[in-house]
């Protein structure tokens, strides 16, 4: 199955926006014969999401203000949430390995993985904005 594919490329200005290229949007079968984009997408997505950003079901997403943005985090509980959420996506078969960094000064989190998927080996690092919904 083919979605609407992303810029997936950090240096890129476009990141994690819609592919264009020649005035076409870009399926991911297409930006990546594999079909490997369409699960790193997946995973972006949802580690992007925040817990109760979803008003049809709260119970969804990252809880970032919750458990990880909070004093003194426990690195074992941060460990498990990214490793579950990343386990819990479709295609995705083993967690390889895994990184998370913070960095409190330009408010961001760093996700490194490595997942093997049923349809080959990904290696992907992302870059989670934490400012509070709403900007600020």
């Amino acid at each position: 199955m083919a979605d609407l594919s992303l810029q997936l490329n950090p240096t890129s200005p476009g990141y994690k926006d819609l592919l264009i290229l020649n005035n076409d949007l870009v399926l991911t079968l297409d930006a990546n014969p594999s079909g490997t984009n369409n699960i790193i997408q997946d995973i972006m997505q949802r580690l992007s999401m925040y817990a109760g950003e979803w008003f049809m079901d709260v119970t969804q997403g990252v809880p970032y203000f919750q458990q990880i943005l909070v004093k003194n985090p426990n690195q074992s509980t941060i460990d498990a949430i990214f490793g579950n959420i990343i386990m819990g996506t479709p295609g995705v078969i083993q967690l390889l390995s895994y990184s998370f960094s913070p960095n409190f000064l330009e408010r961001v989190l760093s996700v490194t993985f490595s997942v093997m998927t049923t349809t080959g080996k990904v290696n992907y690092s992302t870059v989670i904005p934490v400012s509070p919904i709403g900007g600020g």
